[in-house]
């Protein structure tokens, strides 16, 4: 939330196609660090570094929903809703507990992949 403000001040000066795209490649780079995490502290300091960068993401895909022509309020709420949901039902099964680094792997590659299509 904290990071929010300057990723939206940075989204109404260069637009926030540009933002999706830096956040995503920014914030995805940063997940690899768990990868390399040697103990908690280093885990949560990369975790810190991530959400910061990953910030920017919501605020740009509020403004391009806002933008368009529709009554898109309801989908985005349901989106935001249930995303953070599920990554935490997804996180704590015990197919991504025993394979982890696998499963940041994974959300390294979908981050990307989000920055490479916007």
């Amino acid at each position: 939330m904290v990071a929010s403000v300057p990723w939206g001040m940075l989204i109404d000066r260069i637009g926030p196609n540009k933002v999706i795209t830096l956040s995503a490649t920014a914030s995805g780079i940063a997940l690899l660090g768990v990868l390399v995490a040697n103990n908690v502290v280093q885990l949560c300091a990369v975790y810190l570094i991530e959400g910061l960068l990953a910030a920017g993401l919501f605020p740009s895909s509020v403004k391009i929903v806002s933008s368009l022509n529709g009554p898109m309020t309801p989908y985005l709420a349901v989106l935001e809703s249930a995303a953070p949901v599920v990554l935490l039902v997804i996180s704590t099964s015990w197919l991504v507990l025993s394979n982890w680094r696998e499963f940041y792997v994974l959300l390294t590659l979908g981050l990307l992949t989000t920055a490479i299509s916007s």
